[in-house]
């Protein structure tokens, strides 16, 4: 094993590359990602928090005659504002999107969903079969005696 070999005696960034992309995790987050309803999520969070990081540029920006103000506009602002968030969210975002996606992964290891992949994200070992179930337990009758 050279010095720059890994643990796992990997030498070539191909091996490597392999390696990364066999793993449990990854297979999970390109799996999440194909999921339509946990990007529409994720999405709209980014979404909601640019919205919120958007808003302070915009109290203190005054719009004059002959094309803004009056009570129309302080109606409006803020469906300007979240459609802006929109937008960005929705072309590609500041990568809040993806960071929500792997929090969920994270959540579903925590909580052993994800098949192959223990709580701490260490991968299991594979299984063979169902486990042999517990032996159950005869109690003892002394105790009633």
């Amino acid at each position: 094993m050279s010095e720059l070999s890994g643990a796992y005696g990997i030498t070539s960034p191909e091996a490597a590359m392999a390696a990364a992309n066999s793993s449990p995790v990854v297979a999970a987050l390109a799996k999440i990602k194909n999921n339509p309803n946990a990007v529409k999520v994720a999405k709209e969070f980014e979404s909601a928090f640019l919205g919120q990081m958007l808003q302070p540029m915009f109290t203190n920006v005054d719009a004059e005659a002959p094309f803004g103000g009056g009570n129309a506009e302080g109606t409006y602002r803020p469906m300007l504002i979240n459609e802006y968030a929109s937008g960005l969210a929705k072309h590609g975002g500041i990568g809040i999107a993806d960071a929500v996606l792997k929090a969920m992964v994270q959540m579903q290891m925590a909580q052993g969903e994800i098949e192959g992949i223990g709580p701490t994200g260490a991968p299991l070992p594979p299984v063979e079969g169902q486990a042999a179930a517990a032996p159950a337990v005869e109690e003892s009758n002394d105790a009633a005696r």
